[in-house]
């Protein structure tokens, strides 16, 4: 994946997090990197607000199906694709089946707003 050049930055955290033991054994540790096209142009003067309220609707998403939040192990980023805003998250800790399986769900609840979706995990492109 070709990473898009960034126009702007934000350092927040906010993103699906399962990591820990289960029944005493270690879990796996993955990271991920995801990058969320969305429908919306790109606009300097708006990019926080649409950002905030994207973090705000993915947080009560995962917390109404039950992921586990950190805000110590994401990093996001704001971009220009062409003339749309994106959105790029880097996480660390994550469960790599369990991200796959909360981003398919939410990318087809919000086909009005996101375009496109791409997501590596542990460095292997993911099928959303």
């Amino acid at each position: 994946m070709t990473s898009p050049s960034p126009s702007g930055a934000s350092s927040s955290s906010d993103s699906p997090v399962t990591a820990g033991t289960s029944h005493g054994k270690e879990l796996a540790v993955d990271e991920a990197n995801v990058v969320i096209e969305t429908k919306l142009k790109f606009n300097p003067g708006l990019n926080t607000f649409f950002m905030d309220a994207f973090r705000e609707a993915v947080k009560h998403y995962a917390h109404a199906n039950g992921v586990e939040y950190s805000d110590a192990v994401v990093q996001e980023r704001t971009h220009q694709l062409g003339d749309k805003l994106a959105m790029e998250y880097f996480v660390h800790g994550v469960d790599c089946e369990q991200l796959g399986k909360f981003l398919s769900a939410g990318k087809l609840m919000t086909n009005h707003l996101v375009k496109n979706v791409i997501s590596i995990c542990n460095g292997r492109p993911m099928l959303l």
